[in-house]
């Protein structure tokens, strides 16, 4: 009877392994669909990103310019709104501050290239 009792804890043990093992394969299907749908999502936002920052790259768009007729007009003009006439390009959220206006939105973000490390160059140009 023991040898009856051992195979059926024997049978038992295999099928609980095996139970773990589909389980197991199981999770890690799951992990790696779950990975593949993030790292898809990813990619998505860093593409969607990349076409951000070349729009506000290549966009030339965001300034304008007042004029005057003479320069008396625009010593006027700085006069009445507090501006330093012989400042004659100024930041536009400055211009906004003096106003009285904040704005909302958030500057452009441009990646900062480092200079060019002179005796790299200097080798580089060597021939």
């Amino acid at each position: 009877m023991s040898s009856w009792k051992d195979r059926k804890e024997a049978e038992q043990k295999a099928e609980a392994k095996q139970e773990a093992s589909e389980t197991l394969m199981e999770v890690e299907q799951d992990f790696d669909e779950a990975l593949k749908e993030t790292r898809k999502k990813f990619i998505e936002a860093v593409d969607k990103e990349k076409a951000n920052r070349h729009g506000d790259a290549m966009d030339s768009n965001y300034y304008f310019c007042v004029y005057f007729s003479n320069y008396a007009q625009l010593n006027e003009f700085c006069e009445k709104f507090g501006l330093d006439s012989s400042e004659i390009y100024m930041d536009g959220r400055a211009f906004a501050r003096k106003m009285g206006r904040a704005l909302q939105a958030p500057d452009s973000k441009f990646l900062r290239e480092k200079p060019i490390n002179k005796d790299y160059a200097d080798r580089a140009l060597d021939r």
